[in-house]
């Protein structure tokens, strides 16, 4: 027998709650809490009497906020920058400056409120990236640079809101506006290169921004804005991607590393080049060596000879930074003794070749040459070739091997 409070087998509790609904205003309620975007915190007192702080937590934009971060996409657009301040300057020939603010993310609806009427807006196909992109541009910026193009003073200001609300753009402006976005996607993926292959087309201008509403008001994007100071003017332009299209590179973004690509190998190759081409080498011709005792060495005296292991016709060997590299032959150039290169050796005998005597050794040039006067020391060799008077050979350096 069970009780009133007894539940039989099979049987489940009924809840408390079972025949509950939410009225309109609970509903009502509900949404608006998990629509939320603004943490804000308010205070209540728990069951135990204790006091607890409470915290609205935005559930749609959780993943999105707790991303915020973009180190890399930070990088690229410091890179951007440079690139748009070189490109800008060739084509006004003025000193022009491009400084970029830290992207943010936040709710398309909240970009659009934010920018002014009129504003020029470029609707872009995004190429590498998923979907499409915008890019808007102060009118007073985008009817200088217009202007400048066109053949007009660098340094002249117009009132571009005014013309704009009065007559909007018109072809000829459009045009000239997307051969403008086109100089700016040149740069922009050259900006992007090593972390994605970014490239943008335009695709339709418009000079109020509720006519570019692309994206949905509650689609989260990526806002990069850029100041551009030059003389006469000084407005910004700004780059605006869906979030959803970084998604493929979400990981590189957050890394803050680039990757180099090799366009700009090559092109730190042909730098690298020109400054190696400038650096000093010293090149040593050693015209022969010989071995003495040092009882031999301490009874020189001037005008002694110290014969060599060469005949005047052999070849020399030519030394570059105390590697051996060329032969040559000892010539005559422009009154001043010369070496003529005859070939280059092998790597063999580069590497069998023996080192060139010590640069601290010598009191001259490397490259300079000089009358060497020699007389024999040594009287067991009185018959030798050149042993009787003086002989005048050529030399590279001045010192002896031994």
């Amino acid at each position: 027998m069970m009780g009133p409070g007894d539940v039989g087998r099979g049987d489940v509790p009924e809840s408390p709650y079972s025949d509950a609904t939410l009225s309109e205003a609970e509903m009502n309620a509900l949404v608006a809490t998990i629509q939320s975007t603004t943490l804000t915190s308010s205070r209540e007192v728990s069951a135990d009497g204790r006091l607890r702080d409470v915290v609205k937590y935005d559930l749609v934009n959780a993943r999105g906020a707790g991303e915020g971060r973009l180190p890399t996409l930070d990088i690229v657009h410091e890179r951007f920058s440079g690139l748009v301040s070189e490109m800008l300057a060739r084509i006004t020939s003025v000193k022009v400056n491009v400084r970029p603010e830290t992207a943010v993310i936040l709710k398309f609806a909240e970009f659009g409120a934010a920018l002014p009427n009129p504003y020029v807006m470029q609707v872009l196909e995004l190429g590498g990236l998923r979907g499409a992109a915008l890019l808007g541009i102060a009118p007073s910026l985008m009817f200088h640079l217009i202007d400048v193009l066109l053949g007009g003073a660098a340094n002249k200001a117009v009132d571009a809101s005014a013309i704009l609300s009065q007559r909007g753009l018109t072809g000829v402006e459009k045009r000239l506006f997307a051969h403008i976005v086109r100089l700016l996607g040149t740069e922009l993926a050259q900006a992007w290169d090593g972390v994605a292959a970014v490239s943008i087309r335009p695709v339709r201008a418009e000079s109020e921004p509720k006519h570019a509403a692309i994206f949905e008001p509650s689609e989260m994007v990526v806002h990069a804005a850029f100041h551009v100071e030059m003389p006469g003017c000084q407005g910004e332009f700004r780059i605006i991607i869906p979030q959803s299209a970084l998604r493929p590179v979400e990981k590189k973004l957050a890394s803050g590393l680039v990757e180099s690509g090799a366009d700009n190998v090559e092109d730190w190759e042909g730098v690298i080049a020109d400054i190696l081409s400038e650096v000093p080498v010293q090149c040593t011709a050693e015209l022969g060596h010989t071995q003495m005792s040092l009882g031999d060495l301490l009874r020189l005296q001037v005008g002694s000879v110290i014969r060599l292991d060469r005949d005047p016709e052999s070849e020399i060997t030519v030394f570059i930074e105390g590697a051996p590299k060329f032969t040559g032959s000892i010539s005559v150039h422009v009154g001043n003794f010369a070496v003529n290169i005859g070939q280059q050796l092998s790597p063999r005998e580069q590497g069998d070749g023996k080192a060139a005597p010590d640069s601290n050794a010598r009191t001259g040039p490397a490259t300079d040459t000089q009358t060497e006067s020699r007389t024999n020391s040594d009287p067991n060799h009185a018959g030798a070739p050149g042993a009787s008077g003086t002989t005048s050979r050529p030399s590279t350096h001045r010192e002896v091997r031994s």
